[in-house]
């Protein structure tokens, strides 16, 4: 081991088996002790971390059921790890948000085994994984990103009860009629919150509303 060098915990947060055993039988090969905990609800998953009180986090920003990695950097944070994003995501803005949360750096997931090794140990010395130009460019796209959605969710957020319903339920593949023998109501009703919903979200169809709705994430 190099000079300075510290044992380190290591614990990954990922749901693809193949890549979570071949990197932590390499990084136990090279004496960090690392651990794979279950992938739960988030709450238990974190209790089992602060439970380990790791050094390094390795975490993947997609964890299917579990949802997106980058919402649990910020607890991963306060409980003292150095997080490290390990992911196959090409979405600059997704690597934006996780480093703007508080992740020190990001390795992508299709390197080499023995880089992604040491790289792993480069951070558990103290290195940096990233130029901090490029972490700064990432973080402004991410926060620029955030601005841009926050104004398409405006005028989402002034629907009535009534009408957000119809528009979640357009959102999910349903017709009008549907919709209105859904809610017992006739579809002249549901036509009028329909007209309503594209009014205060300044489109003129019902597709324009159900795109705007799924480019701001709205749910």
């Amino acid at each position: 081991m190099s000079e300075g060098w510290a044992p380190t915990q290591v614990v990954m947060i990922d749901d693809h088996p193949l890549l979570t055993h071949a990197l932590a039988f390499a990084l136990r090969s090279r004496g960090v002790a690392c651990t794979v905990p279950t992938l739960r609800d988030p709450a238990r998953l974190l209790d089992d971390v602060r439970a380990l009180g790791p050094d390094v986090v390795l975490l993947d920003l997609d964890l299917g059921a579990l949802g997106d990695g980058a919402d649990l950097v910020p607890p991963l944070v306060a409980l003292g790890a150095t997080v490290v994003v390990v992911s196959a995501t090409r979405e600059e803005e997704k690597i934006g948000t996780a480093l703007a949360r508080g992740a020190s750096g990001f390795i992508a997931k299709e390197r080499p085994l023995d880089e992604l090794v040491e790289g792993v140990l480069a951070v558990a010395r103290g290195g940096s994984l990233m130029t901090l130009q490029d972490r700064d460019r990432l973080i402004a796209q991410a926060r620029s990103a955030e601005r841009r959605r926050r104004a398409t969710l405006a005028p989402l957020e002034d629907l009535s009860t009534r009408e957000a319903h119809v528009l979640r339920s357009l959102l999910a593949g349903s017709s009008v009629r549907e919709i209105a023998v859904a809610g017992h109501v006739s579809e002249a009703t549901v036509r009028s919150q329909v007209r309503a919903i594209l009014r205060k979200l300044d489109v003129s169809s019902q597709r324009e509303a159900v795109a705007l709705a799924a480019r701001a994430s709205w749910s």
